[in-house]
């Protein structure tokens, strides 16, 4: 039960971080298509002549492309802003999913290991009566044929039922230490993967995309500038 929760906050994570990312890219390209409307109007004003000299040309290209820049930066600092909280609230969420996964499946092993005394009580008691009886040959052969060397004596028997009994105590201990440093391991390497790498890998070339396209976009509008003046 409690890995399905948390396979769900798994999935429900990458959905809201799918979804952000993909509203975020809706914005851009809304807010950029917006801009390339605004710089065409200029440069048909320019052509026009509705802009009667350089310096008012290119200063109208330096306020569309100041605030361009300003308008992205500003939905990516939302955008980091946003995975900041839900990378955190996910954190939180998944620590509390694991700690009670932890819980329920050390309440398995507690009741795994009260079922395996139990069972060596019983067998201890078994043993003896059966013990008891090849000792007065009430015993057929054919039964003992298989065990007939733990009988040979009580303590035989004795330290064979015992040498059992902490044999599979060992391994019901191997497994929950395993399962618990596993699924300990596996959610700090999910977090850490996802704080370390996708956010700020991703942030990254963002700001080196928005970098690009406003460099780009002035030197369309320097270009442009200097293709008129030779032209004039």
């Amino acid at each position: 039960m409690q890995y399905r929760e948390i396979k769900y906050e798994d999935d429900v994570f990458i959905d809201c971080i799918d979804e952000a990312k993909l509203n975020n890219k809706l914005e851009c390209q809304n807010i950029i298509e917006k801009s390339m409307e605004i710089k065409k109007k200029i440069f048909n004003k320019y052509l026009s002549e509705e802009i009667s000299d350089i310096e008012a040309f290119q200063n109208k290209c330096n306020t569309m492309s100041d605030k361009l820049w300003q308008n992205l930066m500003t939905l990516e600092i939302n955008l980091v802003d946003q995975f900041e909280e839900t990378i955190n609230a996910y954190e939180t969420n998944r620590a509390d999913m694991i700690e009670n996964f932890i819980e329920e499946f050390s309440a398995n092993i507690a009741q795994m290991q009260d079922l395996e005394n139990n069972f060596n009580e019983k067998l201890s008691e078994v043993a003896i009566v059966t013990l008891e009886k090849v000792v007065k040959n009430e015993i057929d052969d054919e039964i003992l044929k298989d065990i007939k060397d733990l009988f040979l004596d009580k303590d035989t028997l004795i330290n064979s039922i015992a040498s059992s009994h902490e044999k599979h105590v060992s391994i019901i201990e191997a497994i929950e230490e395993n399962i618990n440093s596993r699924i300990r391991s596996d959610h700090i390497s999910i977090i850490e993967n996802i704080n370390n790498i996708q956010d700020i890998e991703r942030n990254r070339k963002r700001v080196v995309e928005i970098s690009q396209l406003i460099d780009n976009l002035r030197d369309e509008c320097d270009q442009y500038v200097e293709i008129e003046f030779d032209a004039n």
